[in-house]
């Protein structure tokens, strides 16, 4: 994050004064911070992650969404993730075309940049832990090529993986497989 606003807001006076607004902004607490742009190698791994999803959860009842679709964490918090698996009917059911952030994700994952790890694997994390829905967290790193799987195993109780080198990702909710290929490819 780049840049603060000193004006305190909720979610939904943040929603209305950034709409269509040039770069990207999160607000934290009330608080608005610009966004740093990613690399290419980010965005390739992101939309290779969101494409595969796309395609392996078609029919499911569940639907990624990438970083254009705002994740409510409070009522002064909104994230982006890179991406996040939606499966709830409380999201899926408003009206689409509408809609700008959602509130009970079941799957999210994080690529790391440079600009934004710590705060990726840190604060981001915990605060993504605290939602009750979430299943998975991913932590992706698109450099080393490596993941790092957080899963809900108790309502208050994580498993926390860091992958074999060159593995896929098996998760168990939602039930769904992506090789280490189909995450990392750059063609």
């Amino acid at each position: 994050m780049l840049a603060r606003a000193n004006r305190r807001m909720t979610v939904d006076q943040f929603l209305k004064l950034y709409e269509g607004t040039e770069g990207k902004y999160e607000l934290v607490n009330g608080q608005v911070y610009a966004m740093a742009g990613g690399t290419a190698t980010h965005a390739d791994v992101c939309g290779n992650i969101f494409a595969a999803l796309r395609q392996k959860l078609r029919g499911s009842g569940c639907r990624p969404f990438n970083s254009d679709m705002g994740l409510t964490l409070t009522d002064e918090s909104l994230r982006y993730p890179d991406v996040a698996v939606y499966c709830d009917p409380r999201d899926l059911q408003r009206n689409l075309r509408e809609v700008r952030s959602f509130r009970f994700p079941k799957l999210i994952v994080e690529v790391l940049s440079p600009s934004t790890a710590e705060e990726d694997i840190g604060e981001k994390l915990l605060a993504y832990k605290r939602i009750d829905t979430v299943q998975a967290v991913v932590i992706v790193d698109p450099v080393d090529q490596t993941l790092e799987l957080h899963e809900r195993v108790a309502p208050d109780e994580w498993r926390h993986r860091i992958l074999p080198p060159e593995s896929g990702l098996s998760l168990r909710d939602p039930a769904v497989e992506l090789g280490f290929h189909e995450i990392f490819a750059s063609d």
